[in-house]
């Protein structure tokens, strides 16, 4: 099955209204949207399949793809098409529409799996039981090719700051109960990357996160998303380490001096494995992955194998190794 096939959902199934009688708790399922028409029905059609009460809330920026004729079809979502600032805007302006007890977050590219929500409203139901949630997610290529797996786990806050070595969740996996956005506030607009990191940090910092064991949602792996696009980008890295950083200690601590020097080495390494593989691979100098290496460790300018790669693609030299 590819990721644009539509999943097969009866028309009476297609709304959930919460039910007063059943005393299970409404999911409010926010959605930003950018002209993944392509996508989007799945998404949509994916949600339809969970057997709990939701509401689905899309707030799109104007698409000019298929979009918009796709959520007139769906007659239960709640859709919005207007101009905004950027996707943290969106998230927010969702927010504000939500009624749920519980959030979940899913976008317009990507897909919930059956019984996500079953797991979701199991552990977050309950008022003394936990604030949020992580189970897996599945990741597939935009012909819905499995290409692995990632399963969630349970780190401090101190070390989900060191996202060099994986911070544990991954944002289409995550619900979390409305009273979190009160005490840890909403989706900061300044941020047009990591967002998602930036609020598990303040998430993680005041409650714990419970881990749910089943694969809850599948995260499609494309050329037009926004990930596939920017990630780990200039841009992408300096709000990184910008959100991470303020988790790594006091300032002039030996354990923030730690993360900062492990932080630079990993972008320097992996901003050096972009110049390497684009020499490779397309026959030219990535000079912006190579200023941003140097940036991050300036004596790698001197490195022999950066000058043979220039060297090279100057004067059509063998390639290097």
């Amino acid at each position: 099955m590819t990721s644009r096939a539509a999943l097969p959902i009866r028309a009476e199934r297609a709304v959930r209204e919460p039910s007063s009688s059943s005393g299970t708790p409404l999911v409010s399922v926010i959605t930003p949207s950018y002209n993944q028409g392509a996508y989007i029905e799945r998404c949509i059609q994916s949600v339809l399949a969970q057997a709990v009460p939701f509401e689905h809330i899309v707030v799109d920026n104007c698409s000019s793809d298929t979009t918009v004729d796709i959520l007139r079809r769906y007659s239960h979502v709640r859709w919005i098409s207007e101009p905004d600032h950027g996707q943290s805007h969106a998230l927010n302006k969702a927010l504000a529409l939500a009624r749920g007890d519980v959030i979940a977050w899913i976008n317009a590219d990507d897909a919930y799996l059956p019984g996500a929500f079953e797991a979701a409203v199991a552990a977050l139901g309950e008022r003394s039981g936990p604030h949020a949630a992580a189970g897996g997610v599945e990741h597939v290529d935009a012909d819905g090719r499995a290409l692995g797996v990632f399963h969630p786990k349970a780190y401090s806050v101190e070390r989900m700051s060191e996202f060099w070595n994986g911070y544990g969740l991954e944002q289409p996996g995550v619900f979390f109960r409305r009273g979190l956005v009160d005490r840890v506030g909403c989706f900061d607009e300044s941020l047009h990357y990591v967002m998602d990191y930036d609020f598990f940090l303040r998430v993680r910092a005041v409650t714990e996160i419970h881990m749910l064991t089943p694969v809850v949602a599948r995260f499609v792996e494309h050329a037009g998303s926004k990930t596939g696009r920017e990630r780990h980008g200039e841009a992408f890295v300096r709000e990184l380490v910008r959100v991470a950083s303020r988790y790594w200690g006091p300032r002039g601590g030996a354990a923030r001096a730690r993360r900062a020097r492990a932080c630079r080495l990993h972008l320097a390494d992996h901003f050096a494995s972009a110049v390497w593989r684009t020499s490779r691979t397309e026959g030219r100098v990535d000079w912006r992955a190579a200023g941003q290496m140097i940036t991050w460790r300036p004596l790698l300018a001197l490195h022999p194998r950066l000058w043979r790669v220039i060297l090279t693609n100057a004067w059509r030299l063998p390639a290097p190794c």
